[in-house]
């Protein structure tokens, strides 16, 4: 999943610019999705360790 939101913001900045306001947005908010992401993964490590 995450690569999937990397390759949709490589496509914007590569058609928009990494400048163009659009973009930055997609990009702040495809960085949250990540750190999201991350952070449900290393829940789900943590809970099958126990």
């Amino acid at each position: 999943m995450i690569n999937e939101f990397k390759n949709l913001l490589n496509n914007l900045c590569e058609e928009f610019g990494t400048n163009n306001e659009v973009v930055l947005k997609v990009s702040q908010h495809v960085d949250k999705l990540i750190v999201s992401e991350q952070r449900n993964r290393l829940s789900k490590i943590k809970n099958s360790s126990k």
